[in-house]
């Protein structure tokens, strides 16, 4: 798959400033001592980044040059040449215009066709050959003519970079602060239900606009790019793939989309995990795929999409696929699960327990691809910042991961409910809608109530019941459901009411590893803590509690 260079270009320039200004203070500090290894090896170091950098983003000239340099300084270090003064005021005058050939290039948006002059000089120090030598020869780039710079610096060729290099702590604790203004926010909003100060709605109505705005250039500021991960997959694929003697295309969409930087951090090591897998056990051998019918060459494909305010990522293979009987007699065999649940349970709720803590299979049960080893630690890390993962397959036709995050973990969207006189919360992105139905409009299917919604059967599921072990009793005639996407169906979550949507500013705290159904906790406008829910968990902690639906 081609790469496009052209969202690593601005980094480029941003690094080039940083390299140029680094190997100017280097350089001076050689000044002093000139048999200093440790500077020399830095230059060489910076001078060398440079060249690779310029290079893979096809700035071939740039490249050329920078590669000069790092000629001359590899033969200091080598002991093959020794540095000197007037080879110190050449350089020095090459950086200056490698600085000009990079500053030009970026304005103008295109590289020049030609070396600067100086050019010759650096063939000549590093004696790779003579500069006569260079014009004759065919591909070296045409060296311009440059009047040599002046010594002296003046204050208008210093430059300052346009960008700037923060911590990411330092974007964490802004955007900390920020979480902390609009709980303060939300206490004063709190308070003016009490009051009714017009005034006052009026400033926190104004305030909160503020903040959200600052809230929102905040974010950008920590998205990255899914490239960031994506980008290291060609390699682990071929890598993975040579290891296994098996012949594996890798397809990749979608890696241009931005998510928060701490969410793709979380994502990487699940993702590292699924895709080693598609590769080791999911790809069948080159002569087995023959038999099949297939292409000798397996297929895995990584896209990625945006979903509202997710982000939902598959990670495909065309191999062996999943045997839901061979997975659920695993299950029953480490007592997971009893003879009649493996019966009873659907292939998705089957596909559920390779992601139970303890679920392995030993190398002798192939047929599973070993598909359990270590996915309870991948749900993990995903449910963490609120995300999901479910499986689809189907036998010898393949299987694929669905990955659903957040956009963001700090601050989001989120609908307040009560349940049992308690505030819980929902993340609006998981909501597919919020529904008032008549009694007489749920329907009992084998013991399990059922809405009709869009011609489609919805479980409804009793959070009371769940959560408190008190089954919700309506003070209304209207029974009030919340629609949520929960691993690849929806279902509805039955509440006693809806309070309102709201910021939230997620806080997350230790819990017990078994305690999966809460992601976090927020601090409401009255003081009061109210936990964040996480709807798949608690449906598949109500599964286990009923033995299946």
């Amino acid at each position: 798959m081609p790469m496009d260079n052209s969202k690593y270009i601005k980094f480029f320039f941003t690094e080039a400033e940083e390299l140029i200004t680094n190997l100017n203070r280097q350089l001076v500090l050689l000044e002093k001592n000139y048999s200093d290894a440790d500077v020399i090896n830095e230059i060489f170091r910076i001078t060398h980044t440079i060249k690779g950098n310029a290079s893979a983003v096809g700035f071939a000239n740039i490249s050329t040059f920078a590669h000069l340099l790092e000629d001359i300084f590899d033969k200091v270090r080598n002991g093959k040449l020794r540095f000197t003064k007037d080879i110190a005021d050449t350089v020095f005058q090459a950086i200056d215009e490698l600085a000009d050939l990079i500053e030009r290039t970026r304005k103008d948006g295109v590289e020049s066709e030609r070396l600067p002059q100086i050019a010759h000089k650096l063939h000549t120090i590093a004696g790779v050959k003579e500069a006569k030598e260079i014009k004759a020869e065919a591909g070296v780039p045409k060296v311009e003519k440059v009047e040599p710079k002046k010594a002296r610096i003046s204050e208008k060729d210093i430059r300052l970079s346009e960008n700037v290099r923060i911590p990411t702590k330092n974007l964490d604790s802004m955007l900390n602060l920020i979480g902390e203004i609009i709980i303060d926010i939300s206490k004063l909003e709190d308070l003016n239900r009490t009051l009714h100060n017009r005034r006052l709605k009026d400033i926190n109505s104004h305030l909160r606009r503020i903040v959200s705005d600052l809230q929102y250039e905040m974010m950008n500021v920590r998205l990255l790019d899914l490239a960031a991960i994506f980008d290291q997959f060609p390699r682990l694929v071929r890598d993975a793939a040579m290891s296994e003697n098996k012949k594996v295309e890798l397809v990749i969409e979608g890696e241009d989309i931005e998510l928060d930087s701490k969410v793709i951090e979380k994502l990487k090591n699940p993702m590292i995990h699924i895709v080693r897998n598609a590769v080791s056990h999911g790809i069948e051998l080159p002569d087995v795929r023959k038999r099949m019918g297939k292409p000798e060459k397996g297929l895995v494909k990584i896209e990625a999409s945006r979903q509202k305010e997710r982000v939902q990522i598959k990670i495909s293979d065309d191999g062996a696929g999943i045997d839901p009987i061979v997975v659920a007699g695993k299950a029953v065999e480490l007592g997971m699960i009893t003879e009649e649940q493996a019966n009873e349970f659907s292939d998705d709720e089957i596909f559920e327990l390779i992601f139970e803590p303890g679920f392995t299979t030993s190398k002798k049960t192939s047929e599973v691809s070993g598909r359990g080893v270590g996915m309870d630690v991948v749900r993990s890390e995903l449910s963490s910042i609120g995300g999901i993962v479910s499986i689809e397959s189907a036998r010898n036709k393949g299987t694929t991961f669905i990955i659903d995050v957040p956009l963001s973990i700090a601050v989001i969207k989120a609908l307040l409910c009560d349940v049992s006189k308690k505030t819980i919360i929902i993340p609006s992105s998981v909501i597919e809608e919020l529904l008032e139905v008549e009694p007489n409009k749920i329907q009992k299917i084998s013991g399990q109530s059922h809405i009709l919604l869009d011609e489609n059967l919805i479980p409804i599921y009793d959070l009371g019941k769940i959560l408190y072990g008190e089954p919700i009793k309506s003070l209304d005639s209207r029974i009030n459901l919340v629609v949520v996407r929960s691993g690849n169906r929806d279902v509805a979550l039955w509440v006693d009411k809806f309070i309102r949507e709201d910021e939230i500013v997620v806080k997350s705290f230790w819990m017990p590893a078994e305690v999966r159904s809460i992601t976090g906790a927020t601090i409401l406008g009255n003081g009061k803590v109210a936990l964040i829910l996480d709807p798949y968990e608690t449906i598949k902690l109500n599964s286990f509690k009923e033995g299946g639906e």
